[in-house]
């Protein structure tokens, strides 16, 4: 029992630390894309929530728009991810990537 609530404390921790390492969605992020806040916080969220239990969450930089894309359309079905969680996943990693563009 001591074992597994360490273990989990431990991934909280690493957890957090990859999620806070993710940039946050200002208002002018949203705008720059002409993309509603909400939709791009809701992508974050999901991208964390999603992809972390598997993986260390990637900062949105490391990809071009069409990398992303692939990626995120592979790892799809792995994740569970429905149409809309993957279209919003990809509007967050793909809005965020600022110099990645090609």
């Amino acid at each position: 029992m001591r074992r597994s609530s360490l273990r989990a404390g431990a991934l909280a921790v690493v957890l957090f630390g990859c999620a806070a390492a993710l940039p946050r969605v200002t208002p002018q992020d949203a705008q720059r894309v002409g993309v509603a806040l909400e939709r791009l916080q809701a992508g974050r969220e999901l991208y964390i929530a999603k992809c972390s239990g598997c993986h260390g969450l990637y900062p949105p930089q490391r990809y071009t728009d069409d990398e992303w894309a692939h990626w995120v359309e592979e790892m799809a079905p792995l994740a569970r991810l429905r149409p809309v969680q993957k279209e919003q996943i990809l509007l967050y990693l793909q809005a965020m990537n600022d110099g990645a563009h090609p």
